[in-house]
């Protein structure tokens, strides 16, 4: 096995922080379960827990590791090697948008930038609204097979006992999501590894529902990780809802109750917004008070 140096220059990434990547690829079992040698990456709905093995040694450049990437959508390769290469992953101005009779505007931005409303309005206006964040609540619902693997990966870290008792029927078991979100806004890694469960179930949901709405002109698609997600090739159009920084801060603060830090951790955990602006079709302007953005939306529609 080649070791890999403690820092490079070409990456700037500790031989530490790779190996904590691997580590999050692991099997979905509990940590005193996990075997000191071997990662997988999360499973899709159905797939097999114990497949596609690497190496904790491998670099990025490494044929098995190139291999064991190569099963995934070129967006999450993108995404693996940039983790280890020190850069940010922007790798989606180059696809293409879905092209066909129906509009279909996906409607993205950052947490607590406003999007939300805007698909309410846009909803208010007569138009369909697939909301993305209701089928990754649903993912989690007891007796999930994405619930059962985070709470085999997490155990009692994450399961919600006060909902329901440990021992009673797994079909039961809840997941408390804001430990959730604890652990997977404060690590990298874990983060990618429930992103990697959760998004395959998000677009098949998606395509559903698509399906059922196939007489409508037009509908909206609101996607908070649309872009991280690979998703906006179901669009014919993407619009980003845009506000500064700080606001996204101050809302996240007021509506969440989460500290300063909390809210920075989960804003930093979505591509910025000024790289979104630059995929967008249409950005609409939340900076300023509710008549301005409506007026942009009723505008773009």
């Amino acid at each position: 096995m080649v070791k890999v140096p403690a820092q490079t220059a070409d990456s700037g990434t500790s031989k530490r922080e790779r190996s904590g990547f691997l580590d999050g690829l692991r099997p979905a079992l509990k940590p005193a379960a996990l075997k000191p040698v071997g990662a997988v990456i999360p499973p899709e709905t159905g797939a097999q827990v114990t497949d596609g093995v690497i190496d904790q040694g491998a670099r990025p450049t490494d044929a098995l590791f190139l291999r064991f990437l190569s099963r995934h959508r070129s967006a999450l390769k993108k995404t693996a090697r940039s983790y280890f290469q020190g850069t940010k992953p922007f790798p989606l101005s180059e696809r293409q948008r879905w092209k066909g009779r129906q509009r279909r505007i996906g409607l993205t931005g950052g947490i607590a930038s406003g999007k939300s409303s805007v698909g309410n309005y846009l909803s208010i206006q007569g138009l369909p609204v697939l909301d993305a964040d209701v089928y990754a609540h649903q993912a989690l619902a007891p007796g999930c097979q994405a619930t059962e693997l985070v709470l085999q990966r997490y155990g009692s870290l994450v399961e919600d006992l006060k909902t329901c008792a440990p021992e009673s029927d797994p079909a039961l078991r809840h997941i408390d999501r804001r430990a959730l979100g604890q652990i997977v806004f404060n690590n990298s890694v874990e983060r990618l590894w429930l992103e990697q469960l959760i998004h395959p179930i998000v677009r098949k949901r998606l395509e559903e529902e698509i399906e059922l709405q196939a007489t409508s002109s037009a509908l909206v698609l609101m996607i908070p990780l649309l872009f991280e997600a690979g998703l906006e090739v179901l669009c014919s159009e993407v619009w980003v809802v845009h506000c500064s920084s700080q606001q996204q801060q101050n809302r996240l603060m007021a509506r969440n109750g989460f500290s300063a830090y909390e809210a920075k951790r989960r804003i930093e955990a979505q591509w910025p917004l000024e790289q979104k602006r630059k995929l967008a079709d249409q950005v609409i302007d939340n900076n300023g008070t509710i008549n301005d953005w409506e007026r942009q939306v009723l505008m773009a529609l």
